[in-house]
């Protein structure tokens, strides 16, 4: 769980802003670049392999659920990226929420569609608590 939050919070961090738009425009464009890269693997690649903290995280990602958990995991953040940014929430705000996430997985959990919830439990029963036992290739 702290993966996904860690994962959504490195690839927020990492997304360039464009100038010339209001701030809420801002925060939807870089909300749908930011769910879009995790969604794809080649643009996530790209993105890894250009950034020294985004390899850093996702080798986090890998410790946790292995390789083929890393593609799932990133859907399951693409998902919780637009919830963070509700209408008129800055990005300040998200980022709050998920430092408080951080602090209280499991209450965040619950605040979480129950889809994804699923989506979530599922991933940490197949990774078998991560690490050497995480799904691998």
């Amino acid at each position: 769980m702290k993966s996904v939050l860690l994962a959504a919070l490195l690839f927020l961090s990492v997304n360039a802003f464009a100038n010339g738009q209001s701030d809420d425009d801002l925060v939807k464009e870089a909300v749908a670049d930011t769910s879009g890269k995790m969604k794809d693997p080649k643009a996530r690649e790209a993105l890894i392999n250009h950034d020294a903290g985004a390899k850093r995280a996702n080798e986090g990602v890998v410790n946790v659920v292995g390789t083929k958990g890393a593609d799932e995991l990133y859907g399951i953040s693409a998902e919780i990226i637009p919830l963070l940014f509700k209408e008129g929430q800055t990005p300040e705000e998200a980022m709050a929420m998920l430092k408080k996430a951080q602090g209280n997985p499991a209450e965040f959990l619950k605040s979480l569609p129950p889809d994804v919830q699923k989506k979530i439990r599922d991933l940490a029963g197949k990774t078998g608590g991560g690490g050497s036992t995480a799904i691998k290739p």
